[in-house]
């Protein structure tokens, strides 16, 4: 993998740590005692992660993941938006 792709393909990783980390927080208060200690776990190592990484960005991969992001975003309201109208039709 070269060097470019390489770098898109970690910032896709970033991107998509951060939206779990983000729905995680739907999930609170909602899981109960081992499944809740992984899951606090879980989130806990990709928040790390995540800013680990984000530390190291050059400004033009930070403008890049925050592209990303708001592209993910975007994404996942409009997925919300047709899941919530198939539950209310059925």
């Amino acid at each position: 993998m070269n060097a470019k792709k390489l770098q898109i393909e970690s910032l896709i990783l970033v991107a998509l740590a951060k939206h779990f980390n983000s729905q995680g927080t739907y999930l609170i208060g909602e899981l109960k005692q081992q499944t809740k200690m992984n899951f606090n776990v879980a989130m806990s190592a990709t928040n790390n992660f995540v800013n680990g990484i984000e530390k190291g960005l050059l400004p033009d991969e930070k403008k890049f993941l925050d592209d990303l992001v708001g592209v993910m975003d975007d994404a996942l309201f409009e997925m919300r938006k047709d899941l919530d109208k198939q539950n209310i039709n059925q």
